[in-house]
């Protein structure tokens, strides 16, 4: 049931936009560890 569940639901409009961003390589952060990825953040 489970997996009909998630082969019928459509994702909405912004998770949509953020798999086509991810599929093409856009607003994708690259980083060797967690540290590395805050500071690409500015966190």
């Amino acid at each position: 049931m489970r997996l009909y569940i998630a082969d019928s639901e459509k994702p909405n409009a912004l998770t949509a936009e953020t798999i086509r961003k991810d599929l093409n390589d856009e607003d994708v952060f690259h980083a060797s560890n967690a540290s590395d990825l805050f500071k690409q953040l500015e966190i």
